[in-house]
């Protein structure tokens, strides 16, 4: 095989999905099919991808309904390559080379070709963040996935981290740096309680002095009614005399206890609770302060704790992105400036999105021709959101990295290298009119004519008649 590029140099489909029978032999880089919606325009774009990408690019049903056989003819600098379809569901492939020796095992020989089948620098452009990054790794042979999942748990626990340093270092500095010593508020409970309690023995006392004075009055009160007895009843003299004596006993011995007792009282002298119980408060007042300062001693120890697991798993993000950006240092990146972050692609280290639309269609393809730098081949399948400059600019980087595009767009704007209608190509070439199609290539075989599809798809040659220069079918 040459060193040049390899592109497709000639394509035919036969009864393939909506085509009935196509033939297009691209003159230039861009290769544009137009055509109105649910015409064929896609199936020629699928035949591509069937021809090139092994069974498991081709759909279900591959043959165009209502026909038995279908088969695609791909020609590219130095292959041919011929995969054949029965509405049953049957297959084969061959692939020649120009002088016509077959390949041993043909779908490997296409496998190296590419390692991006039919890439759409359009898809690749409007995917979100995540699709483009996990395209853009697959195509480059490498996973950093398992480091981001890490990277992000250890990013998000580091998050909490900080927040909880953060609060910590508000309640620090919602506390005071220094106070009084505690109080032993116990021991000025024990003061007041026995205070309380000798002024409690002097109450005791002095109602005790109380209790002796009212006796000693009513014993006043009996003497007098003695002596009024006295008076009054001389015959009970002798009994009131020794009432008066017993009287006069009792009053002495109730003012002594009288005396004994104010005696005891004005000797006993009261505690000022007062200063004690402003003490006491005072104390819970330094206590609340003491116990303040307390806090923020065991506050400063857990925000040491906090900043050392932040830092640890600062050290730890530290380690993955070095190891995330030794992976990707090892890669050949397609083009200058693309590159990787925590989001997704980035170019000249600024995110994929913020790139121009025409920055951003020049990576698609300058990443589809470096991922495929043996078969330069590109489908554009939503080429109807092309405007005229971005089309311009499809066709100045094929030329610059010598690929070719294929792109659908809807209607026909005139520019259309070939417009299908139908299932099959209706434009005409500036060479001239080509001859219609041999009946048998669209649908029902002429009487007579030979069929490009052969009973036996496997054995017999393809239909190859001559053509003028140029002939889209």
């Amino acid at each position: 095989m040459s060193n040049q590029p390899t592109i497709i140099v000639s394509l035919e489909a036969e009864n393939i999905k909506r085509l009935r029978a196509v033939r297009v032999d691209p003159k230039s880089r861009v290769v544009r099919i137009g055509g109105r919606n649910g015409q064929g325009k896609t199936s020629l774009l699928d035949c591509i991808a069937m021809a090139l990408g092994g069974a498991g690019a081709a759909p279900s049903k591959p043959v165009r309904n209502g026909a038995k056989y279908g088969q695609i003819v791909l020609e590219t600098n130095d292959l041919i390559v011929t995969r054949k379809f029965t509405a049953g569901g049957g297959t084969s492939l061959e692939v020649t080379n120009k002088e016509g020796a077959k390949f041993a095992g043909p779908q490997g020989v296409l496998d190296k070709l590419t390692t991006s089948l039919a890439f759409d620098p359009l898809a690749f452009t409007r995917a979100d963040k995540k699709a483009q990054f996990k395209q853009l790794q697959k195509l480059l042979g490498i996973d950093t996935e398992s480091i981001d999942i890490e990277r992000k748990e250890i990013y998000d626990k580091r998050t909490v981290k900080n927040r909880q340093v953060k609060d910590a270092r508000a309640v620090i500095d919602g506390l005071p740096m220094t106070g009084p010593a505690a109080v032993n508020v116990a021991e000025l409970l024990d003061e007041l309680s026995r205070a309380e309690q000798i002024n409690n023995g002097v109450s005791e006392l002095e109602r005790e002095a109380m209790e002796a004075e009212n006796q000693h009055q009513v014993a006043n009160a009996a003497l007098t009614r003695a002596i009024s007895d006295v008076d009054r009843l001389e015959s009970l003299l002798l009994a009131a005399n020794e009432e008066s004596q017993r009287c006069d006993r009792l009053v002495d011995m109730a003012k002594d206890n009288a005396l004994t007792a104010q005696e005891r009282a004005n000797r006993a002298e009261r505690v000022d609770v007062v200063p004690i119980k402003q003490r006491i408060a005072g104390a819970q007042e330094l206590n609340q302060q003491a116990a303040a300062v307390e806090e923020r001693h065991r506050k400063i120890g857990e925000l040491s704790v906090l900043e050392d697991d932040a830092g640890n798993l600062t050290t730890h993000l530290q380690e993955l992105e070095a190891k995330r950006a030794a992976l990707l240092s090892n890669c050949k990146m397609p083009v200058a400036g693309i590159g990787f972050d925590a989001d997704g692609v980035t170019l000249n280290g600024l995110p994929l999105d913020q790139a121009s639309a025409a920055e951003q269609l020049k990576l698609g393809v300058a990443v589809a021709c470096a991922m495929n730098p043996s078969l330069k081949v590109m489908l554009i399948r939503d080429g109807s959101l092309l405007d005229d400059d971005s089309l311009a600019l499809i066709e100045q980087m094929a030329e610059t990295h010598q690929a070719q595009i294929w792109i659908e767009r809807v209607g026909n704007d005139g520019k259309c290298t070939v417009v299908i209608e139908d299932g099959a190509a209706s434009h005409q070439p500036e060479d001239g009119p080509c001859p219609p199609p041999p009946d048998e290539l669209m649908g029902e075989r002429a009487p007579g004519v030979q069929s490009t599809m052969p009973a036996d798809p496997n054995t017999a040659a393809p239909y190859e008649k001559p053509q003028p220069e140029g002939c889209l079918y």
